[in-house]
């Protein structure tokens, strides 16, 4: 996949004075760092047919799927360089590296989970070679979450047309890690822990690994769920923030202050307060937003949107 020089895009003061307008920004001193007033927003790679599920590899670079494609590219923030690392994803969707340093891949066309592992230029073996697969009667897995811990995995399963549920269910699924890497394949170590959304897309943990947030794409709004110590749900889920007035949200990801950034589909991240009440700011990506993963530093917000990987320095 040709890939093209980073260029930056300095957006427009009327469009930021409207962004600013719509998405008041605001934020307490006790939750989290001020949100900036601007952004510059970078296209990294583009000319990709559909991009998705944004990673944090272990070595600092960023991986994301291209679904149409079947594809997983990576992209290495030290060279600017862009390689193809898979052409053979599963039609992957969602991805997130397990602290063990496994790619834990929702192949939402094959419709199952995939753990890969990235191997090296003398391994002798394919790149992102499969070590254990989680099959089921899934819709197509979407999006992924994964204890810091990194013994537990969650991941969502919304029906997006030519499905499998045996039941209709669209749910959310929980999948124990340690079960998961002891066999090729494993035997179904997963469990569906949530049965009563609409459309469950985008996920994310807080800090603390106590909540689970739950993207309802069909419903327009955010819930929060309680998890134990042990990652398993622990009471009702609660709505978090209704985005009626926006759209269908997507893919999220929380920051270490326990801001939610959350993909607005076509149009861009909406970034929340820790608890939920606040809209602190909005970054206008632009068409087919659909992700988002912070690099390394912690501060840069790795986005999918517009066929590209695009990048924005968030404080």
């Amino acid at each position: 996949m040709p890939s093209r020089p980073v260029h930056s895009c300095r957006l427009p003061i009327a469009l930021l004075l409207l962004a600013a307008a719509v998405f008041p920004a605001s934020v307490r001193a006790d939750e989290a760092p001020p949100t900036p007033d601007t952004f510059e927003i970078e296209t990294l790679t583009d000319g990709y047919a559909f991009t998705e599920g944004p990673a944090l590899a272990p070595d600092g670079s960023i991986y994301f799927s291209d679904i149409p494609r079947r594809s997983i590219h990576r992209f290495d923030p030290a060279t600017g360089e862009t390689a193809l690392i898979t052409d053979n994803s599963g039609g992957s969707n969602g991805l997130m590296f397990t602290p063990d340093g496994n790619l834990f891949v929702c192949e939402d066309r094959d419709q199952r989970i995939s753990l890969r592992k990235p191997s090296g230029p003398d391994d002798g073996l394919p790149p992102l070679s499969v070590a254990a697969v989680v099959r089921g009667a899934f819709n197509g897995p979407n999006d992924v979450a994964i204890s810091k811990a990194g013994h537990v995995a969650y991941f969502t399963d919304p029906d997006y047309g030519n499905r499998n549920s045996a039941d209709g269910v669209e749910g959310v699924y929980l999948v124990d890690l340690r079960i998961a890497t002891r066999s090729i394949p494993a035997q179904h170590p997963h469990t569906r822990i949530i049965d009563d959304l609409q459309r469950p897309n985008g996920i994310g943990l807080s800090p603390d690994d106590r909540t689970l947030y739950v993207a309802d794409n069909a419903a327009r709004k955010l819930f929060a769920y309680p998890l134990d110590e042990d990652g398993q749900r622990d009471g009702d889920g609660q709505l978090f923030h209704d985005l009626a007035d926006l759209g269908g949200p997507d893919g999220m990801t929380v920051d270490a202050h326990g801001r939610l950034f959350v993909a607005i589909y076509d149009q861009g991240i909406l970034i929340l307060s820790p608890d939920g009440e606040e809209r602190l700011g909005f970054i206008p990506t632009g068409a087919q937003t659909t992700n988002c993963t912070f690099g390394a530093d912690g501060i840069t917000l790795y986005v999918t949107a517009d066929h590209a990987l695009k990048r924005v320095v968030v404080e």
